[in-house]
């Protein structure tokens, strides 16, 4: 078929289900795409953390009821305080007034969630990325294409006059044989280009969280129209082709890039959640614990033996009490300690973590000013 047919016009997809712009692409990923989906639930969960650490200082209120059945021989002399059977409910009530543990807990989640939100930031900008490569790795695709069928038109017109001089007599056949074998070259290059084209509108689908089967075009771009008009590439090459301007140039492109790099900024949120565990192990250890408890009791029922009280004693059928409870560890099995030393190690490998990916960002800066230069 591509052999007998001749290609006019430009290579766009005129039964396209739907035309996408850059724009409208990565906006389609930050909405749609399973992957950033998913992150995002990270971000909720991290939020429940913190819901969980919060909810220990709410009361707690638990109800219970008892039946029991005692040895009538051991109730018969319990003076009416333990019948041979007896049924009984209570109601407590618990409220933690103070806990460095809980505290450093709610602390510790609001950081571990704000860095869990800077990770999420950075999937997007990933994403964001990765999108865009895509789109325009499919405009190359796609002009490649054009060019592929460019050339094969070419060599059909020369095959043709080829063939035309040898059965004319004013060429030999080596000729004709030349351009059929450069016609079956140039067909497996279209075909090529194609194929690979069609991979890229089914990366495109996929980022987009369309069915991969989508039929899709993209629209071309113009690095000084449209949504890049106001980035000046004319000046950025300005910058980056004279020496002198180029290095202090890249210093603020690196310095940009660590103030907003949010892989930085999840780093310093955990590296905060770690000193604060530090703290809770070290001074924070001694701090008391304060617990307010309070329980009512209602006996539903007394029968059996022993359930009557002798002449001078009364029985109580609903009684409360209230206690506040203070407690400091002292020693727990020296896990304290441990924690500490824990927490201490985790913090050497963050920043260690965050010192390597500074640098990596510096080098991504240089590798990607020299790519452009190139």
């Amino acid at each position: 078929l591509i052999n007998s047919t001749s290609f006019v016009g430009e290579s766009s997809r005129v039964l396209s289900e739907k035309t996408y712009n850059l724009i409208e692409v990565i906006d389609g990923v930050l909405k749609e795409n399973l992957s950033l989906l998913s992150q995002n639930k990270n971000v909720e969960l991290s939020s429940q953390d913190v819901k969980t650490a919060k909810s220990n200082y709410l009361p707690s209120v638990t109800a219970s009821g008892v039946s029991s059945y005692v040895d009538p021989y051991l109730a018969e002399i319990s003076n009416g305080q333990n019948p041979e059977y007896s049924t009984l409910a209570n109601i407590t009530l618990q409220q933690t007034l103070f806990s460095e543990a809980s505290n450093a807990n709610i602390s510790i989640q609001k950081k571990l969630q704000k860095a869990q939100q800077e990770n999420f930031n950075t999937e997007q900008l990933d994403l964001i990325f990765k999108a865009s490569n895509a789109y325009f790795n499919a405009l190359i695709l796609k002009t490649n294409a054009q060019i592929q069928m460019r050339n094969l038109d070419l060599t059909k017109r020369n095959l043709q006059i080829a063939e035309q001089n040898f059965e004319a007599g004013q060429s030999g056949k080596s000729d004709m044989l030349r351009f059929r074998s450069q016609l079956a070259q140039n067909t497996q290059s279209l075909v090529q280009a194609i194929n690979q084209l069609e991979q890229s509108f089914v990366v495109l689908n996929q980022l987009l969280n369309n069915p991969v089967q989508t039929k899709i075009d993209i629209d071309d771009v113009v690095l000084d129209e449209g949504v890049f008009k106001g980035y000046n590439y004319k000046q950025i090459t300005a910058l980056l082709d004279d020496p002198t301007s180029r290095e202090p140039f890249v210093e603020f492109l690196i310095q940009e890039a660590k103030t907003n790099a949010p892989e930085l900024k999840s780093l310093a949120y955990t590296i905060d959640a770690t000193d604060r565990n530090i703290k809770l192990n070290s001074s924070g250890r001694f701090l008391p614990t304060l617990v307010f408890q309070g329980q009512y009791n209602y006996v539903f029922d007394r029968s059996g033996a022993g359930s009557i009280a002798p002449p001078g004693f009364g029985l109580i059928d609903n009684y409360y009490n209230v206690a506040l409870n203070v407690s400091i560890p002292i020693v727990n099995s020296n896990k304290t300690n441990i924690n500490k030393q824990t927490a201490i190690i985790q913090k050497e490998q963050l920043s260690i973590n965050k010192e390597n990916t500074e640098l990596a960002i510096a080098a991504n800066i240089r590798n990607g000013v020299l790519n452009v230069i190139n």
